[in-house]
């Protein structure tokens, strides 16, 4: 709520790391079915792709704190945000 009525600017960034969240949520999922079907989970299935998206949430949730300082510092001014 906060985003939509005093942060619209930082709605694309935050959007990015929900489907970054979604994609590591589906990646996880999938290695836990497998867990439970084979009873170990395959590496060479899932180790690039888990650790890619363990990276990517890292860096949209970079992006995300980015974009609110600048929101943050345009709303409330420059001097009550320190750098």
């Amino acid at each position: 709520m906060l985003v939509e009525l005093y942060f619209p600017t930082v709605r694309p960034a935050l959007a990015e790391l929900f489907k970054a969240r979604d994609d590591f949520t589906s990646i996880t999922h999938a290695m836990k079915r497998d867990y439970k079907t084979l009873g170990y989970v395959p590496a060479e299935k899932y180790g690039a792709a888990f650790q890619r998206a363990v990276e990517l949430i890292n860096e949209k949730g970079d992006r995300l704190q980015s974009v609110t300082i600048t929101a943050a510092r345009a709303t409330v001014g420059e001097k009550l945000i320190e750098r």
